[in-house]
C-alpha cells in the first residue's frame, strides 16, 4: 500500500463521471439489465465493462470512509481515495476484489475486510 496523497484530479474526475452518467442513461440501463449492478456502476462511471475486465476509469462510490476507487486490470492495482483526500495504491488486487467493492452495501467495512491488509 502506497499513500500518494491528495488527487488534485478529484474534481474534474467528478465532473467528468456526472457528465458520462447524464449522457449514458439508456446504455447504462441495457447493462444493468444483462450485467448485474457491478456493470451499471461501472458504465454509471464511464468505464466499459468486459468480458476480458475493466478499463481505467475512476468509479466515485457513496460512502462516509472512501470517494471512489480505480481500478488497472493490467496491473492488477486499486487506487483508492479516502473521504481525507488521500489516495493509497493496492496490489495486486484481482478483478473479483474490485468487483466486490462496487457490489458492497458498505463500501468501509468492505475495505476493512477485504483489502486493506489483505493486498499491499
Amino acid at each position: 500500500m502506497a499513500d500518494t496523497g491528495p488527487n488534485p484530479m478529484q474534481p474534474a474526475a467528478n465532473a467528468a463521471i456526472q457528465a458520462v452518467g447524464a449522457v449514458a442513461g439508456v446504455a447504462i440501463e441495457a447493462a444493468a439489465a444483462a450485467g448485474g449492478e457491478a456493470a451499471r456502476l461501472l458504465l454509471e462511471a464511464g468505464i466499459d465493462y468486459l468480458a476480458e475486465g475493466v478499463t481505467t476509469g475512476f468509479v466515485a462510490m457513496a460512502s462516509s470512509m472512501i470517494l471512489g476507487a480505480e481500478y488497472r486490470p493490467d496491473l492488477e492495482e486499486l487506487s483508492v481515495t479516502f473521504v481525507s483526500g488521500r489516495v493509497y495504491q493496492y496490489f495486486p488486487v484481482p478483478l473479483e476484489a474490485f468487483i466486490g467493492l462496487l457490489e458492497a452495501p458498505s463500501k468501509g467495512r468492505y475495505m476493512r475486510a477485504a483489502i486493506i491488509g489483505v493486498y499491499g
